[in-house]
């Protein structure tokens, strides 16, 4: 069965609507009159083991809702993955404009929000891995997917299943211990995952992952068939935001960067009246000014309507974030970027292609 991921900025409200009355419905549904609920027999002890890792496993209602890259997460994630470099310093972002010329947009706006989250250019930010900060037991790639929420083990499987030469070669004598792993229940890939890495005693909440995985891990997200599964993966949040950019009058690249950006770190556009007002201030734009203005203008109002509405303690951060996309310049997290430079990506019109599709 194909299933085409084109959504627009109200149709994953509806969806986030039908499932919060499906909730409700749920929680307050009466029992049936004359009806007792049946009597189940106690379930017989389970043999004393090892505690699992204390993880939140989303319902699927609110697995909708989540967003990818939290806005409250951004730092730790960063800090985390400063915490991997030898010398305790991020790597240095790359200038990978000449690499990404030509490719997809879906790949180039990818490697941008990944770029902020990592301070990594292109191909480094694919091989991102970060360890047990936010008790998900280690997330990996450009969209950072992790283990506690099962967003990770899908990506690994497909590379196993499609790639399988390529993965032996790349991992080598981790092979063995990486495949038992992924056929292992989630309790015990979680503890495979806190074993690989220690807490930075001098850092808060920090962890290191240990050489050999690191480095093994770094080179499998990097390598062309595992940059290519991520791309394909985060095709759905592409697609919403293409879906974004027509709600909000967006035809420049740029703006589908925005969008792509909004959508992976803060879920939405229109969040407690932010989209009724940004097409408010939308009316107040100078007609006299040229295309490339107003859409400029047109993402700084997006930009500055939505950050008012971020958690008051990240709104800086996601305001600086976002108008660095709007205005094609800017600084996050100490890091200066320029989007045409640094990732090819300026206001040439978004080009007419059709929607991206995934097999179920």
């Amino acid at each position: 069965m194909v299933v085409a991921f084109y959504f627009g900025s109200r149709a994953v409200e509806v969806l986030q609507a039908k499932a919060a009355e499906q909730r409700t419905k749920e929680t307050t549904a009466p029992a049936a009159a004359g009806v007792e609920a049946p009597v189940r027999p106690a379930p017989k002890a389970a043999a004393p083991q090892e505690p699992a890792p204390v993880i939140t496993t989303p319902s699927p209602a609110a697995a909708m809702e989540q967003v990818l890259l939290p806005e409250t997460r951004s730092f730790d994630r960063f800090a985390n993955v400063v915490a991997l470099t030898k010398d305790g310093g991020a790597a240095p972002a790359a200038q990978p404009a000449a690499q990404l010329t030509g490719m997809p947009l879906a790949k180039r706006v990818l490697t941008l929000t990944a770029a902020f989250e990592t301070g990594r250019g292109f191909p480094d930010c694919f091989g991102t891995v970060a360890g047990n900060f936010d008790g998900q037991g280690l997330s990996f790639g450009a969209l950072q997917w992790n283990i506690g929420q099962g967003s990770l083990q899908p990506l690994w499987k497909e590379m196993r299943d499609r790639h399988d030469a390529d993965l032996r070669t790349i991992l080598a004598g981790l092979y063995d211990e990486f495949c038992h792993m992924l056929d292992s229940p989630k309790d015990d890939q979680l503890r495979w995952a806190l074993g690989i890495q220690s807490l930075v005693s001098s850092r808060t909440n920090t962890w290191r992952i240990a050489d050999n995985w690191k480095n093994a891990l770094q080179a499998l997200g990097m390598s062309g068939p595992m940059v290519d599964i991520q791309v394909s993966r985060a095709s759905s949040a592409y697609q919403i935001a293409l879906g974004f950019c027509k709600d909000y009058r967006l035809t420049r690249e740029r703006g589908v960067a925005l969008m792509f950006d909004i959508r992976v770190q803060n879920g939405g556009v229109d969040r407690e009246g932010s989209g009724e007002r940004i097409r408010g201030d939308f009316e107040l734009i100078n007609p006299a000014l040229s295309a490339d203005e107003q859409e400029v203008a047109r993402m700084e109002i997006i930009a500055r309507d939505r950050a008012e509405v971020a958690s008051p303690k990240w709104r800086e951060d996601v305001l600086r974030r976002k108008l660095t996309i709007a205005q094609g310049k800017g600084t996050v997290h100490g890091r200066s970027y320029d989007l045409d430079r640094d990732f090819a990506i300026g206001l040439d019109p978004i080009e007419s292609t059709a929607p991206l599709t995934a097999v179920a």
